[in-house]
C-alpha cells in the first residue's frame, strides 16, 4: 500500500498521508486512487449516511402500533387504517405472540382484543403493564362488559366493535395526549 499506512493493531484504519493513494489487493494488483474518486467515495459514504438517518428518522417518527386481534378480518381493517395514517404495525392473533412481540418490538400501542385464544386480553394488558416501560392499550372488543376490568388495568381506552374510524381517531387522539402527560413526549409524535 503506497501514500497511506495502516495502523499495525487494527489494519482496516487507514491514515491518508498523500494522494493519488494507491491500494494493492491481496493477488499483487495494485489501484490508484485520486482526488476525484477519493471525493466520489465520500460523497458516496456521506448519502449513504443520509439515507439511514433518514430512514430512523422516519421510523421513529412513525409510532409502532401492535395490534392483538385473533379475527384476521377486523386486524386487518385496524392494519390498513393505521397504515394509511402512516401508523408502523405488527399484529399477534394471541396473548403469548403479543408478549412475544412486544419484547422484541417494544410498540408505543397496544390495540388489545378481550376474547382470545389462551391468555385473555385482560390478562395480556396486566402482563404488559408489568413489563419496564410500558405501551399504552386500547381495548378494541364487542364485550363492553370488559370495560371496568380494562380500565382497571390502565387502559387509555375502550373501543367497542364494530369499530367507527371517527371514534379509533378519537382514541388515538387520547393516546397522544396520554404519551404526551407521562412520557413528556412533544406533540404530534404519536398523531
Amino acid at each position: 500500500m503506497r501514500g497511506s499506512t495502516a495502523n499495525q493493531r487494527n489494519p482496516s484504519l487507514l491514515l491518508i498521508q498523500s494522494l493519488p493513494l494507491e491500494l494493492q489487493d491481496s493477488f499483487g494488483k495494485t489501484t490508484r486512487f485520486g482526488q476525484v474518486w477519493i471525493a466520489k467515495i465520500s460523497r458516496l459514504f456521506l448519502e449513504t449516511t443520509l439515507k439511514i438517518a433518514n430512514t430512523l428518522e422516519a421510523v421513529n417518527a412513525n409510532p409502532l402500533v401492535l395490534i392483538v386481534e385473533d379475527e384476521p378480518d377486523i386486524a386487518d381493517l385496524l392494519e390498513a387504517y393505521l397504515q394509511r395514517e402512516h401508523f408502523r404495525t405488527e399484529r399477534a392473533a394471541d396473548g403469548s405472540s403479543a408478549v412475544r412481540l412486544h419484547r422484541a418490538a417494544r410498540p408505543d400501542l397496544v390495540l388489545l382484543d378481550v376474547r382470545m385464544p389462551g391468555m385473555d386480553g385482560v390478562q395480556l394488558a396486566q402482563t404488559i403493564a408489568g413489563m419496564s416501560e410500558p405501551p399504552a392499550v386500547v381495548f378494541v372488543t364487542a364485550h363492553a362488559e370488559h370495560a371496568v376490568q380494562a380500565f382497571d388495568v390502565a387502559a387509555v381506552d375502550y373501543l367497542t366493535k364494530p369499530v367507527r374510524l371517527e371514534r379509533l381517531q378519537q382514541a388515538l387522539q387520547k393516546v397522544e395526549r396520554f404519551a404526551q402527560s407521562n412520557r413528556g413526549l412533544q406533540p404530534d409524535s404519536m398523531i
